[in-house]
Parts: structure tokens; C-alpha cells; sequence
């Protein structure tokens, strides 16, 4: 008996053992490809080594990259900033399926960041011994996983430059499925702030973005995210400064028959400078009726043309225009829609606001053929806005009486209503045509025509 529990537990031993080096490929083979992926897609990154070390129970990778060694940015010697920004990764990986206390998976990750010596110089005096960025993950047997990044606070410290800076450490997670087919994202970062050595600030305190994803068509995700920031200070030395309160931000996507919408959404709850003031400003529009296959080519189109880092830039736009060409004239045909849901301001008197929407209708690829006529697209777009001034909004302003005369002139010919306090006016184009409440514009008199010359 004690053999056969023996015989069994040396079988259950080997297996493992085995189980756990063949598991050494999968996740050689999970981290490759994404690398690969991210190579082509962003022509920014540039892999200069990539090192994978395979063991029986742990193996390791060492990666560095580049990150802008393309752009030709002429930097003094031994700045921190310098492009290309090296960055090397030593990653210490266990094997599955038992890979630590609290994980039963593919893998379980550590990765030490470290960066080109300038700058790795530069975040040593911040950061002293600790480590600047830490990064954890774990890989599912599914193909999925799981990430954390992480940075530790720092108090106020002075660094190499004279600059003072002060960090309340940055916590990320994310989760996602296999191919990366959905997402999920959490970053907070409680404070930062930098002051340079000539006086110059910024502070920022309660970052904190969510977003989750879920691919709907190759490159295009129906998704949602939110960020709050609970303040924003930036002050220069010589022009003052200004103070935004209680920034919220929120953007949506969905997929419906063929179709995308998107939704932004962005509130501030006060700006405050040393002339002005404002508090709850709104900027909110939509993306309606995208159709789905034409965006996606388009987006394809566009990463294309970037990810060609020996296109000269003479020769960029130029290229970029002919590729967005025929997936742009596809999305237009669909009649898509921009709708402005509300642009607003407020001061402690009054506000001031704009909504409608724009659309094209009708259009064709005949509208963009050679020869075409630019103004058949012109007479295609059509556009419902509403504008509404408060007098107490205009009288805060630093030129109020100036802006109130000339919206009093046009109410005067009848191209707004100015009653209880208040300027309205429905501005519409259609057909080639702008009116103001149904009025268009008078046309301005002809210049006096120049005398004769006496000959």
C-alpha cells in the first residue's frame, strides 16, 4: 500500500513537473504574440532586445524598447527626455497551474521597470532606492489574465534640476479576455504636482479613469468610460494662473444593426482665473448613425498610414487623405449625424449656451468624383442650432456692453428676440443658406464705385 501511494505520488510529481515545463511554451507563445501585435500597430515602439529565458517551474524575460525613435527631436545631451525613451523590462514569470498561494492559472508575473540612464538618473533623485514603476499579471489557461501597475508616493523631494516635485503614487489594474477581445480598466492617482525652478506649477489631486470594452468588429469596441479629476491648478511665474474644479468626462459607445453611436461628454464645475470666472461648463455631443464597416476600414486606414514611419512627412497628409478617401465616402453615404447636446457656460450671473445638430443627407461618391462640383456636398448639409445669451452672462465678461450692442443690433433687424433677460436665436443652413430666426443675413451695401479718371 505504501509503495502504491508512493509510485503514485512520484507519477503525480512527474506529471506536474512535466504539466509545468510544457507550460513554459504557452506562455512564451502568450507573450510573443501580442509584443508582435503592438510592434506593427504602433510605429512609435521599436523592440532593440527581447530576451526569454525558459525553466521547468520560472522563467524570464528581458525587453527593451524604444518609444519615439522615430520623431526627430533635437535634444541637449543627457537630457532626461531625450527621444528615443528607452525603456528595459525583467519579468520573472511562474508556472502554472499552481503559480503562487492565491493564483491557479497559465502564469503569474513580476516585471521591474528600469529606463535609459538620463532618465532613470532623473527618477532616482525623486524616487530615492524604490522602485519608480512596478508591474504584476497573471495569465489564464483561456488566454486572458489579469494586470496591476503601480508607483510609489513620494513626498515633496527636490530633484537634479532645482524642480520640486510631490506624487501620491499611481494604482492601475486591468482585466481581459483572450485576444484582448474585452477589456477593463481601473487608474487612480491621489495627488502630483511639479514646480519648476522658475516658478512654475502644477497640481492635479483625484485622478480617477474607468473603462470597459467589448470588441464588436475587428479594431472597433462598443465601450464606456468616466473620468473625474477633482482639480487642476496651473500657475506661471509671470501670467497668473487658473483653478478647474470638479472635471467629469464620459464617453460611450454602442453597436446597433451595422450601426455606432458615440456620446462625450465633458463638465467642469468651475474655472477660476484672475479675470475670469466660470462654473458649470458643459461640452456634450454625439456621433449618430456610423455605419460600422466603413468606420472600422477607416480607422484601419488611418493606423496605416501612421504605422509607415518611412513616409516623409511632405508626403503624409497627402497619403492619408487618398487612404481615408473611399471608407469616408462609404460612412458619409450612411447619413451620419453630429449632434452639439449642449455646449454651456455659466458665471455667477447668467449662462450661455448652443445646442442642435448637423447632418449630411443624400450624399454619393458621386459628390467627390473628379470634376465634382464642391457645392453639391454644401447644399447636402443641413444644420438646426440654438443659442441663448443671458444679460447677466454678457455683463461679466470683460467687452459684456460691446457684446451686448451687437446682439442687440441683430435682435433690432429681427434675427434674434431679446425678452426677460434673455437673447435667443434658431440659427439654421440648409441648402447652401445660413438664416437667424428664418432671417438671413441683410446683404452688407456695395462699395461706392471709384470716380472716372479725367483723361
Amino acid at each position: 500500500m505504501k509503495r502504491a501511494l508512493l509510485g503514485a505520488l512520484v507519477a503525480v510529481l512527474i506529471a506536474y513537473l512535466f504539466i509545468s515545463w510544457r507550460l513554459g511554451f504557452a506562455i512564451e507563445k502568450q507573450i510573443k504574440e501580442p509584443l508582435e501585435q503592438l510592434e506593427s500597430r504602433v510605429p512609435s515602439l521599436e523592440v532593440v532586445a527581447n530576451t526569454y529565458r525558459r525553466g521547468w517551474f520560472v522563467s524570464e524575460q528581458d525587453l527593451t524598447i524604444d518609444l519615439f525613435h522615430n520623431l526627430p527631436v533635437p535634444v541637449a545631451a543627457g537630457a532626461p527626455f531625450s527621444a528615443p525613451v528607452q525603456i528595459s523590462f525583467h519579468s520573472v514569470i511562474w508556472h502554472g497551474p499552481i503559480c503562487g498561494l492565491t493564483c491557479i492559472g497559465l502564469a503569474r508575473g513580476r516585471t521591474q521597470v528600469s529606463f535609459s540612464p538620463a532618465l532613470q538618473g532623473y527618477l532616482t533623485s525623486a524616487f530615492g532606492a524604490a522602485e519608480p514603476l512596478r508591474i504584476e499579471s497573471r495569465m489564464d489557461f483561456g488566454g486572458g489574465g489579469s494586470a496591476t501597475l503601480s508607483s510609489p508616493a513620494i513626498k515633496a523631494t527636490a530633484l537634479s534640476n532645482g524642480a520640486r516635485i510631490a506624487w501620491g503614487g499611481v494604482d492601475l489594474k486591468s482585466e481581459f479576455a483572450r485576444d484582448y477581445n474585452s477589456y477593463s480598466l481601473h487608474a487612480t492617482v491621489p495627488k502630483a504636482s511639479y514646480a519648476s525652478a522658475d516658478g512654475n506649477q502644477f497640481e492635479a489631486d483625484d485622478f480617477d479613469l474607468v473603462t470597459r470594452a467589448k470588441r464588436v468588429l475587428r479594431s472597433l469596441f462598443e465601450s464606456e468610460s468616466t473620468l473625474a479629476i477633482n482639480r487642476i491648478s496651473i500657475s506661471a511665474a509671470k501670467a497668473g494662473g487658473v483653478v478647474l474644479s470638479n472635471q467629469q468626462a464620459s464617453y460611450q459607445s454602442t453597436a446597433n444593426d451595422g450601426y455606432m453611436n458615440m456620446i462625450y461628454k465633458t463638465s467642469v464645475g468651475a474655472i477660476a482665473a484672475a479675470s475670469l470666472n466660470f462654473r458649470d461648463v458643459h461640452f456634450n455631443f454625439s456621433l449618430k448613425h456610423l455605419e460600422m464597416e466603413s468606420l472600422e476600414q477607416l480607422t484601419a486606414a488611418m493606423q496605416k498610414v501612421h504605422q509607415d514611419i518611412s513616409l516623409p512627412p511632405a508626403q503624409r497628409g497627402g497619403k492619408l487623405l487618398a487612404a481615408l478617401k473611399e471608407p469616408g465616402i462609404v460612412l458619409l453615404s450612411h447619413s451620419p449625424q453630429l449632434t452639439l447636446d449642449r455646449l454651456s457656460l455659466t458665471t455667477g450671473g447668467g449662462e450661455a449656451s448652443v445646442s442642435g445638430a448637423v447632418t449630411l443627407n443624400g450624399v454619393t461618391e458621386a459628390d467627390f468624383g473628379a470634376g465634382a462640383d464642391p457645392k453639391a456636398i454644401i447644399q447636402k448639409l443641413n444644420a438646426d442650432l440654438e443659442m441663448s445669451i443671458d444679460d447677466a452672462f454678457l455683463n461679466g465678461l470683460p467687452d459684456g456692453a460691446k457684446a451686448m450692442a451687437q446682439l442687440q443690433s441683430f435682435a433690432d433687424q429681427g434675427l434674434a428676440t431679446h425678452a426677460n433677460g434673455k437673447f435667443r436665436s434658431k440659427i439654421a443652413f440648409h441648402e447652401g443658406m445660413t438664416t437667424f430666426d428664418g432671417k438671413s443675413l441683410p446683404t452688407p451695401p456695395a462699395p461706392p464705385a471709384a470716380p472716372t479718371p479725367h483723361r
